[in-house]
């Protein structure tokens, strides 16, 4: 493994900062720019600067998050092989940085103050609210959670813990206190401590998360009609309704619940509902009877304060003493679970459980009455649900996951902890006993709620958010199928949506709304990418890697595609590297195809080298992907190639169309010429990769008229300058003459190309004799071997050099044009446009030669290739032959007439080479081809005649007639055979 000083020096090249960096810098300077004081336009200025400042604040943010991520997964990866318990101690590590980091967004975020309201709405709409910090926050406790959840999972503790449970009860006897008891029941029960810690993180946040508790907060408190702080009143309106009927009867004591006159006038007036007679908290149970109104909604506002303070985990001291302040000491006493001991416990917050032990009776009669329909108020029966661990009681106070989830686990503790002190008050009895086993886990019911809170009515939109989600999961320990929902729902929602659609295949497994919502949260996308990363490192994921390691990948893939909408390529490579081998390439090859800048790219190479990351597949990828995804566009199953055409005809006259190749105006077709660049990063091993993409390209282009694109792409990817920087050595058409002239020497190609008009390129026929192998392709084959690399680069060579010879044959039309367009009368304009007709002819020359030879296109590694070849032989060919041609003819007038005799030797040439002769009758074309060297001769003996004198047209066109101004050519006038074409 690389040392971190390496990759720090990987990470701080200079220059490579990523596009999204680029923007953040220019918005960045731009803003400086604005605040500084300028004349009468600073206002305006400081007011844009505010309004984008958040924009550029929240960018700023994501930014440095994923940074801070990646550097500390790149540094948790880098670490030397450890022991087990070391791995699982770095992964603690790990997790407590990314805690850390939450933290110090969360205060960022906060720190934030907009100095106008238009900036405070900007921030507002871009997530930059009370909302967003306390994302933040809660990520921050999912983190730390999270954290302390996997000691419970540490094989080290689980093989201590079942050590502990042989001997468990040994050390208990009739004396040890509740604290120990507590403390030996946690040490024998795994999931009791899950169960602890969770309870306690409950609490926690709601403590850190609501706000303190006033009148003004309390639910029906303000119904209650007793102002501020008139809590020691006790039931005021019972008093009044009570104390009413004794002054009107004049009666002392108890008044008779039975006299028919107080049944009669001792009502509430709402309802006509018997009063309770007497003041004791039983009354309206003993008598069944009602408490005034008023004195209904203060009992539910007590009861609700007495269940915020269990829920927010103040201890039972807290809550005792809140009710005796209040003069409410018969409410009080339900808090009075108590083990006597002076030293009350270390966790102060669990008293209420812990003292269970020597109290085991208070926990069922709480229980049973909180369960039962004696109790009033719903908040009644949670605070006795949560003393006694019943959730059925405490559920109907719970109005938020936390709530029900806070209510659920507190019963699940003490139902575990019941059954360990009925194990310790066996062993009392019965000292032989020493060995405690736990019950079965019933973590399973706390999935069943999550699952049931999804749907219903009244938690459904809570349990959708996002962080809610994520927390739900952790508290439920289904990592396993979290990580499964995420990756199916990540490939779902990208072909849904389109966003990172090309990153994954089409995915039909169904998902919830849930992981659907939250596969397309930034947050969760980033969290669940490191946490899966993180848990994977400890071998807690096995089991969902080998029941779909394809959905599993996704959810790496989904944060890839992440860090793409934000600009951030040199931090790919790093998670990619945590893939399968062969998802790798696929979605690097498709997000990199973007990296145009060569700096970055050579940052990726070098970033991919360092992951060990097989950069030729990653290539092969880039180029192959956007090849296809932009032939896709043409291929309807039905379509023909739609290939360009180079001449034209003009008063029957064949010339070169104007312009013909233009200039490329697709962004997508500049995109692909783009991706193929990084054919220049491939190594000479590879070279035969390299080859097959480039042809392929070409001939797609070629096939479908795009000879712009193809033009460019003989500009950027250049096969001289490409081979001689992956194989060190030329490999182009003219090279490869340069080797044929020189005896095919195997060991210099440092020559330059000759530039003799004369120069021939050897058949490849000859050079690829006795050299094939047996099912073995030409590509295939790696090689170093000049022979070798030469043949696989033929393909390649042609179709570059044909795209060449049609850029040549289009500027030779361009400055023909300009010929006819200076007057005659200007003769110093005249030649200096007929001297570089006469240089952009000697260029046509050049780049034609080569495509009269004998096997010119010749030249396939396979039938699809050969096929295409073939069309593009067939179409190409003849149209430039039939351009050359009318290029010295032109000539033939323009500059000499020695060009006319050119015609006749480029009309011996075509004759004598049975090849491109074929292709004029597989095209059909013989017969154009015949009629135009008529013309060639035709004008040729004119000439002649005129003693060199030629009768040329205004334009430069072939002239019918003879010196003598008659018809002189009939005897030229060729008749084609149609049949004889065919």
């Amino acid at each position: 493994m690389p040392a971190q000083s390496e990759r720090v020096e990987v990470e701080d090249d200079e220059g490579m900062e990523s596009d999204h960096d680029l923007i953040s810098s220019e918005m960045e300077e731009d803003m400086m720019e604005d605040n500084e004081p300028k004349e009468s336009t600073a206002p305006l200025q400081s007011s844009a600067s505010e309004l984008l400042r958040p924009l550029q604040e929240t960018a700023d943010r994501v930014s440095r998050q994923m940074e801070e991520f990646s550097q500390a997964l790149d540094e948790f990866k880098l670490k030397k092989e450890a022991s087990a318990q070391d791995l699982w101690e770095e992964t603690w590590v790990l997790m407590d940085k990314y805690a850390a980091i939450a933290t110090r967004r969360a205060e960022e975020v906060a720190s934030k103050s907009p100095r106008s309201k238009a900036a405070q709405k900007n921030r507002k709409s871009l997530g930059d609210t009370t909302r967003q910090v306390e994302n933040l926050h809660l990520e921050h406790e999912l983190w730390a959670t999270t954290t302390e959840l996997l000691a419970c999972k540490n094989p080290d503790l689980i093989l201590d813990t079942r050590f502990k449970q042989n001997t468990g009860l040994v050390e208990l006897h009739r004396y040890t206190t509740n604290a120990e008891l507590w403390k030996a029941f946690l040490e024998v029960d795994l999931l009791a401590q899950q169960y602890d810690i969770l309870l306690g993180k409950l609490m926690q946040w709601c403590r850190e998360t609501s706000p303190e508790l006033s009148e003004e907060n309390l639910e029906s408190y303000s119904k209650a009609q007793r102002g501020d702080g008139v809590w020691s009143s006790g039931h005021i309106y019972t008093k009044e309704a009570i104390k009413k009927q004794k002054i009107t009867r004049s009666h002392e004591g108890v008044l008779d619940k039975e006299n028919p006159a107080v049944r009669k006038t001792h009502v509430r007036a709402a309802d006509n509902t018997p009063l309770v007679t007497q003041m004791d908290p039983d009354a309206p149970l003993r008598e069944d009877a009602s408490l005034p109104i008023e004195d209904e909604f203060y009992e539910d506002s007590a009861w609700y304060a007495c269940w915020q303070f269990l829920r927010r985990g103040y201890t039972v001291e807290d809550c005792r003493n809140w009710c005796q302040e209040r003069n409410e000491l018969w409410r009080s006493l339900v808090f009075r679970n108590s083990d006597g001991n002076p030293n009350p416990p270390e966790d102060k917050r669990m008293q209420r459980i812990i003292n269970l032990a020597s109290n085991p009776e208070y926990a069922a009669y709480c229980r049973n009455l909180g369960e039962s329909e004696a109790c009033d108020s719903k908040y009644e029966n949670a605070v006795l649900g949560i003393m006694g661990g019943s959730y059925t009681a405490a559920a109907p106070a719970c109005k938020s996951v936390d709530d029900y989830l806070f209510s659920l686990i507190n019963g699940l503790l003490i139902e575990r902890y019941e059954q360990f002190l009925s194990e310790y008050r066996r062993k009392v009895k019965d000292p032989s006993l020493v060995t405690y086993r736990p019950q079965p886990s019933n973590i399973g019911q706390i999935l069943e709620y999550v699952q049931a809170a999804q749907t219903n009515n009244a938690t459904r939109a809570e349990a959708h958010q996002p962080h809610k989600y994520l927390e739900c999961v952790i508290v439920a320990d289904d990592f396993t199928q979290f990580f499964l929902d995420m990756g199916h729902a990540a490939a779902k929602m990208a072909h849904l949506t389109g966003q990172s659609k090309a990153l994954f295949d089409q995915n039909k497994t169904e998902v919830g709304e849930c992981a659907q919502i939250a596969a397309q949260d930034e947050d969760l996308i980033r969290i669940t990418a490191h946490l899966q990363l993180a848990l994977r490192n400890l071998g807690l994921l096995d089991q969902a890697y080998d029941r779909d390691q394809t959905a599993m990948d996704n959810n790496i893939i989904n944060y890839i595609g992440l860090l793409q909408r934000h600009g951030k390529y040199s931090l790919m490579p790093l998670y990619a590297s945590h893939m399968s081998a062969n998802r790798i390439p696929h979605v690097l090859g498709r997000v990199l195809s973007h990296v145009t800048i060569p700096k970055e790219r050579d940052f990726q190479m070098r970033l991919m080298k360092h992951y060990n990351i097989p950069g030729n597949k990653v290539i092969y990828r880039i180029c192959d992907y956007s090849r296809k995804t932009w032939a896709a566009q043409f291929d309807d199953g039905n379509a023909q190639p739609q290939l360009t055409r180079v001449t034209e005809y003009s008063d029957k006259i064949v010339r070169m169309r104007a312009e013909f190749i233009g200039e490329v105006g697709d962004h997508e077709e500049l995109e692909l010429v783009q991706s193929h660049e990084w054919i220049n990063y491939v190594e000479t091993k590879d070279w035969g990769m390299a080859v097959w993409l480039m042809t392929s390209l070409y001939r797609s282009l070629l096939l479908n008229g795009r000879v712009a694109a193809a033009k460019l792409l003989s500009k950027k990817v250049e096969l001289e300058k490409t081979s001689l920087k992956v194989t060190g050595m030329k490999l182009s058409l003219a090279a490869i003459v340069q080797e044929d002239l020189s005896d095919g020497n195997d060991t210099d190609m440092e020559g330059e190309a000759p530039t003799n008009e004369t120069t021939r390129v050897v058949s490849p026929t000859k050079r690829r004799k006795d050299q094939k192998e047996a099912n073995s392709h030409p590509l295939a084959r790696e090689s170093t071997s000049r022979t070798e690399l030469t043949e696989k680069s033929l393909a390649w060579a042609h179709l570059e050099h044909l795209v060449r010879a049609m850029v040549q044959l289009e500027e030779w039309q361009i400055v023909a044009d300009k010929v006819d367009a200076v007057p005659r009368s200007d003769v110093r304009r005249m030649k200096a446009v007929k001297n570089e007709l006469r240089q952009k002819l000697q260029q046509v020359h050049d780049c034609m030669q080569p495509l009269l030879e004998q096997d010119f296109l010749q030249y396939s590694t396979d039938e699809e290739e050969k096929e295409d070849l073939r069309l593009i032989r067939n179409h190409y060919l003849p149209e430039c032959v039939l351009g050359y041609n009318s290029a010295l003819y032109f000539a033939g007038f323009a500059i000499s007439r020695q060009h006319l005799v050119q015609c006749m030797d480029l009309a011996q040439e075509v004759a004598q080479n049975d090849s491109l002769t074929q292709t004029f009758v597989a095209s059909k074309r013989m017969q154009e081809l015949v009629t135009a060297f008529a013309l060639d001769s035709q004008a040729l003996l004119r000439s002649n005649e005129a003693g060199g004198t030629s009768t040329r047209s205004r334009g430069g066109k072939r002239s019918s007639t003879g010196a003598d101004g008659k018809g002189r050519a009939d005897i030229w006038q060729v008749q084609w055979n149609a049949d004889a074409g065919k």
